[in-house]
């Protein structure tokens, strides 16, 4: 259950940092462009692209994993190929699409009350 938490902690806080730099950086772009989801779109992929390098990222090499044996320690979550695809073409699509959509829910409740 700690390993759950930890590795959604550690979810959480990367779609929060690729919607908040998404936020201000993609904004100046679509004013200049006039596209109105480019910034909604590059932030789901952003988040999609950190998600889908979460399990190749975590071995250091050799069946060694980066935070073995530290708080960070979610290596078993990975270390079986089922757990490692259907987060890849399960969990990371699905949590893609639900950034992308607060995204927009978010775009929308600003230009309602601007």
């Amino acid at each position: 259950m700690i390993m759950v938490l930890q590795l959604g902690l550690a979810l959480a806080a990367w779609d929060f940092a690729a919607g908040f730099a998404g936020t201000f950086a993609f904004s100046a772009v679509e004013k200049k462009l006039g596209m109105n989801r480019l910034g909604q779109v590059l932030t789901a992929l952003s988040v999609a692209a950190g998600f889908a390098y979460l399990p190749f990222w975590m071995y250091r090499g050799y069946g060694v994993f980066r935070f073995e044996n530290t708080w960070a320690d979610v290596s078993c979550f990975f270390t079986e190929e089922e757990n490692v695809f259907a987060f890849l073409f399960a969990v990371t699509p699905l949590l893609a699409l639900v950034t992308f959509l607060r995204e927009i829910l978010i775009l929308r409740s600003i230009r309602q009350r601007g």
